[in-house]
C-alpha cells in the first residue's frame, strides 16, 4: 500500500477484470515527473542531475524546475527517441497528468554573453538596427527565447523587434 491519488479510473464496479487489467491510475502527487523524449544526436549531452527547464502545454506561461532522475538505456521504436525521466524539483500550482511539455536542458553555460530576445532575429540571421538597415549577424546558443550573438552587433547597440 502507497500514498497516492486516483489521477483515472479505467474500471468500474462490475466491469469484468482480467489478471493483468489496469484498474485504475494512481499517483504520488507529491513526487511529479515527465517522461521527456531524447533525439539520439542530443543523447551524448545528458547527463544525471542536469537542471531543467519545464513549460506544460496547459500554461505557458509558467515555467518549473527539475533534475534528470534517470536516463533509460534502449531506443523508443515507437517515438524514435530515447526516453529519460526528470524531476520535478518545486511544487506545481495544481496536478496534472498526461499533457505535452516543452523541456530546456541545461547542457553547458555561458557567462558574459552578448544575447538578443528571439523575436529579433529576422530571416537569414539578420537583425534591424535603428535605422531599419538589415546587420548579418552570426548566432551562437539559440534558446527558446534568447539568441547568443556572437559576430555583427555590439554591446549597447539598439535593435528593433520590426520585421522587414
Amino acid at each position: 500500500m502507497v500514498n497516492g491519488k486516483i489521477y483515472k479510473q479505467k474500471k468500474q464496479v462490475g466491469d469484468y477484470v482480467r489478471k493483468g487489467d489496469i484498474i485504475a491510475v494512481i499517483a504520488n502527487n507529491q513526487k511529479i515527473y515527465a517522461n521527456l523524449n531524447i533525439d539520439e544526436s542530443n543523447m551524448g549531452k545528458i547527463k544525471l542531475n542536469q537542471q531543467i527547464v519545464i513549460k506544460l502545454n496547459v500554461n505557458s506561461d509558467k515555467t518549473y524546475k527539475g533534475v534528470i532522475s534517470e536516463i533509460l538505456p534502449t531506443f523508443d521504436e515507437q517515438s524514435q527517441s530515447f526516453i529519460i525521466k526528470a524531476i520535478l524539483t518545486e511544487p506545481m500550482d495544481f496536478a496534472i497528468s498526461g499533457t505535452q511539455l516543452e523541456a530546456n536542458i541545461f547542457v553547458n553555460k555561458k557567462q558574459n554573453a552578448l544575447v538578443i530576445p528571439r523575436s529579433f532575429l529576422g530571416y537569414g540571421n539578420k537583425v534591424l538596427d535603428e535605422d531599419r538597415k538589415p546587420i548579418a549577424v552570426k548566432t551562437g546558443i539559440v534558446s527558446s527565447d534568447y539568441v547568443e550573438i556572437l559576430a555583427g552587433l555590439k554591446e549597447n547597440q539598439i535593435v528593433l523587434k520590426e520585421l522587414y
